[in-house]
């Protein structure tokens, strides 16, 4: 598979070759990450094993809240390797040096899902809307025998919300890597830059990600310790990723330059031509 000249697998040999310097520093920076991860993993096997199922669900939820800066910071690093700068392992909790950067870091994390929430709103309240018109009452699906009414509004809300769902999170995909490359920027203004690069690019973006599904699936039986090694990996090659389509549009966005100067100076010409007639 191919993103416009370049092969995947050219991607990521340049990714492992990039970090192959940096790969004890950027290892240990994934570590910490799996180390966070896993003492909040163990607080919820702990409260589940005791019958606190509300208390394991809220250190879920504050996991996800305060590993992503984590994860933020462990791809800056990668991009500051291709920057040819210094990182160091400390340089993954970086988010958490100040209020802003944590704040910010967060906001990274809330607000793209903010936005698909309120994509999937329309087709949520279209259907509820539907179904109360036709007089189809979700309370069916509960029943021995749904009705067809209500088993297709269910299909229905789920194609919708896991479709628009996907489509922007690929729209959004490139956004902790945009930050990571230009740290001065908002998250509003990274999300916006993120849907622009991604225009052409989704379907190859989401291709991308399942090249990577065997990894993936050695996770559980490595305990998740592969993923001092994958977190790296992934991050450097989707940051290839990231600059090769940048690349791309860049030349596209020059060669349309290009074309409207020639357009213009030939306009110029034939008027000329006609004032000299």
């Amino acid at each position: 598979m191919e993103v416009k000249n370049v092969k995947f697998s050219e991607l990521k040999s340049n990714a492992l070759e990039t970090i192959k310097p940096h790969k004890k520093t950027l290892y240990k920076g994934a570590g910490i990450f799996l180390f966070v991860t896993a003492i909040f993993m163990l607080a919820s096997i702990i409260l589940n094993a005791n019958n606190h199922d509300a208390a394991a669900d809220n250190i879920d939820a504050i996991r996800d809240l305060l590993i992503y800066p984590i994860i933020l910071a462990n791809i800056a690093m990668v991009a500051r390797v291709y920057k040819g700068e210094t990182i160091k392992a400390s340089d993954a909790l970086e988010n958490y040096s100040s209020l802003k950067r944590f704040g910010k870091a967060l906001w990274a994390y809330i607000l793209p899902a903010l936005y698909i929430l309120l994509w999937t709103l329309p087709v949520i309240i279209i259907t509820l809307v539907i179904t109360a018109i036709a007089g189809i009452s979700f309370d069916d699906i509960n029943s021995f025998a749904p009705s067809v009414g209500a088993i297709c509004s269910v299909v229905v809300l789920v194609i919708g919300v896991v479709g628009i769902s996907i489509v922007k999170g690929l729209q959004y995909a490139l956004n902790p890597y945009i930050l990571g490359d230009n740290p001065d920027i908002s998250v509003n203004e990274s999300i916006t830059l993120s849907k622009e690069l991604m225009k052409g690019y989704k379907r190859k973006f989401f291709l991308f990600g399942l090249s990577f599904i065997g990894w993936a699936l050695l996770i559980l039986p490595t305990l998740g310790l592969i993923l001092i090694w994958l977190l790296p990996y992934c991050a450097a090659a989707t940051y290839e990723f990231y600059n090769h389509i940048k690349r791309e549009k860049a030349e596209e966005n020059k060669a349309v330059s290009d074309n409207e100067t020639v357009n213009t100076d030939e306009n110029a010409k034939a008027d000329e031509t006609t004032d000299a007639e």
